[in-house]
């Protein structure tokens, strides 16, 4: 019964973080094809909002899989260890890289210069696609 339960909110984890994930890749998409500089930022924010709900779900993934580990698998079958061992992997990798790409995409916006993402479509709001 808790097993069935753990693998259900383990699986709704992996769900909310593909909607995150893209998310976060619609945004970047929407501000390379923003046309004004309002528009780049109000999907900035929703980058930003996608970004740090991350850690939530990876929470609500990492607990069910480790108890569905202790319970069933154990920490010596390979494939536990190297899941474990990508996920702690990608999670770093995330909470390094990601935010920095943000929050500097976000200052360049907010200081009114052009974003590498939408170099001269806020500076001379040209709504050709690039």
């Amino acid at each position: 019964m808790w097993y069935t339960l753990a693998l259900f909110v383990h699986i709704l984890g992996a769900i909310g973080l593909f909607v995150a994930v893209s998310l976060i890749v619609v945004a970047f998409v929407r501000m390379r094809q923003a046309s004004t500089l309002e528009q780049a930022r109000e999907w900035a924010s929703v980058a930003n909002v996608a970004g740090k709900s991350m850690l939530f779900i990876s929470l609500v993934i990492l607990a069910p899989a480790l108890y569905m580990v202790i319970i069933a698998w154990g920490f010596t079958t390979p494939w536990v260890m190297a899941a474990l061992i990508t996920f702690v992997v990608n999670e770093f990798e995330h909470s390094t890289q990601l935010p920095a790409c943000l929050y500097h995409a976000l200052g360049m916006i907010c200081n009114g210069c052009a974003t590498p993402f939408c170099t001269q479509n806020i500076q001379t709001k040209d709504v050709r696609p690039m």
